[in-house]
């Protein structure tokens, strides 16, 4: 049976108060000419999709997109034969009837960026309906999409199951069902436009989740994801992998970006405040989740990761929100703001508290230069919080490091101090470029080559056999050569 059959693909593109936006109007054109592709039955299978670059099909992507930005049902009839005809002779460039952008002027498509978008809808309220890039591919590659899982003869060992356990929620709403999302980049929905159920249930989701059940992962990054890193793909068929999915997921909240410091590993501008139609965005996500009571609900909720949890106003309404006490928290900071009177705020919300929080460093000068916080009060902090774990109120505590020349001879300093505060974890990771630093700066602060081979330096550092010790936790493989 088809796809379209399960996944029937949506036609709202003439709906009044629909806005498409893209940064080009060449990405709109392409994924408008795969979804009328997909309609008449023009993409067969992925040999056929490839082709949809080809730089012959400009005119008839120019076309689709005409197709879609007229409000005649007649006229988007017509249009669909001439697009036709324009993809039977595109080879010999026929000549255009139409200008894509005078066309769009009368139209519901407008290229846009994000900031763009945000005013529009500040200025016309929340509940204007403004499709994403990402809800356009969302909503028209569902086939697409499909199909790539259903022809793909790969087959992962991995038992990863985080699509049917969690939901990142990251900037403006967007959802993914992967921790990591530049692990499995493909949004689910956005809680902007759609509820928290809506969004967990949607075709797209089920589809990504099929990718266990066949143990292909198709759609996730190998280069990246630990998991399938070590889980190398075979051809030989494995079992189906069927698994429940949590009527309530996990929850990673990943939404607000302020930030009481400015590290040079995680972000290019010193962010603290959120512009005004940011926040009501904010305001709205937040109120959607606590309606819903997924947060109550889930079996562990994880905060921050993208930003300072006990700065955002957005992170604590969640999280000490509750009347009732909750599951499991795990809360990812910086540690400059977690003192007495938060702890007091969340003290006996959760069954279960866990914290994480990024250091970098463990002398003062480096710190200074990596985080520019305030050192003594985050000493001050981290003793409060040894000694919350060891009378037991804090189950878990982790620290960790994003590796680079500036912290790389601190390792073993920092590890020492992680087991004399009696702390779970200690977690060292390669730095990313964000866009702080040029390709040359980045080579020179990266303990790894462009290849992911690790430096003599480093390597020589961890011949400690402290490294050894069960508290460390790194993101790379030791010995990778």
């Amino acid at each position: 049976m088809e796809a379209e059959v399960f996944f029937p693909l949506l036609d709202t593109y003439s709906e009044d108060k629909v806005y498409l936006y893209g940064e080009n109007w060449n990405d709109i054109k392409a994924l408008l000419t795969k979804d009328y592709m997909i309609r008449h039955h023009l993409l067969m299978n992925n040999h056929i999709s490839a082709r949809l670059n080809s730089t012959y099909l400009t005119e008839y992507m120019r076309r689709i997109s005409a197709t879609y930005l007229t409000d005649s049902n007649w006229t988007r009839i017509k249009y669909k034969f001439y697009a036709l005809a324009d993809l039977i002779h595109s080879i010999a460039r026929h000549r255009l009837l139409f200008d894509i952008h005078n066309v769009s002027d009368k139209g519901t498509i407008y290229v846009m960026n994000e900031t763009e978008r945000a005013k529009i809808l500040d200025k016309h309220g929340i509940g204007m309906k403004i499709g994403t890039m990402q809800e356009l591919e969302t909503m028209n590659t569902l086939s697409i999409l499909f199909a790539s899982t259903y022809y793909d003869e790969r087959q992962s060992p991995s038992n990863c199951n985080l699509p049917n356990e969690l939901i990142w929620i990251g900037q403006f709403g967007t959802c993914r069902i992967c921790s990591c999302p530049e692990f499995l980049d493909i949004c689910v929905g956005s809680l902007s436009a759609s509820s928290p159920n809506d969004i967990w249930n949607s075709a797209i989701a089920r589809i990504i989740r099929l990718t266990v059940v066949n143990h292909t992962y198709t759609f996730c990054d190998r280069s990246l994801c630990r998991e399938l890193k070590t889980n190398l793909d075979q051809m030989e068929l494995l079992p189906r992998n069927n698994r429940n999915v949590f009527e309530y997921p996990d929850i990673l909240l990943a939404y607000d970006h302020v930030c009481n410091l400015n590290c040079p590993s995680c972000r290019k501008t010193h962010y603290t405040k959120n512009p005004d139609f940011h926040e009501r965005n904010l305001t709205l996500c937040s109120e959607k989740l606590l309606k819903s009571k997924w947060i109550d609900k889930c079996k562990k909720l994880t905060i921050g990761g993208d930003g300072e949890s006990f700065l955002s106003e957005h992170y604590k309404s969640v999280l000490f929100a509750n009347s009732e006490k909750r599951n499991s928290v795990s809360i990812m900071t910086n540690g400059t703001l977690f003192n007495k009177d938060i702890w007091n705020s969340l003290d006996g919300k959760y069954d279960d508290i866990r914290i994480s929080v990024s250091m970098d460093a463990i002398t003062e000068p480096t710190y200074k230069k990596l985080r520019g916080g305030n050192w003594r009060k985050l000493m001050d902090n981290m003793s409060f919080l040894s000694a919350l774990r060891k009378s037991g109120k804090v189950s878990w505590v982790e620290i960790k490091m994003v590796v680079q020349k500036e912290n790389y001879k601190e390792m073993k300093d920092f590890t020492i101090y992680g087991k004399e505060m009696g702390f779970d974890a200690v977690y060292f990771s390669t730095i990313w470029n964000v866009g702080t630093y040029s390709e040359a700066e980045f080579k020179d602060v990266c303990m790894f080559d462009g290849e992911g081979n690790m430096k003599d330096e480093l390597r020589m550092i961890l011949e400690d056999p402290i490294f050894k010790d069960s508290i460390v936790d790194m993101q790379w493989e030791i010995r990778k050569k």
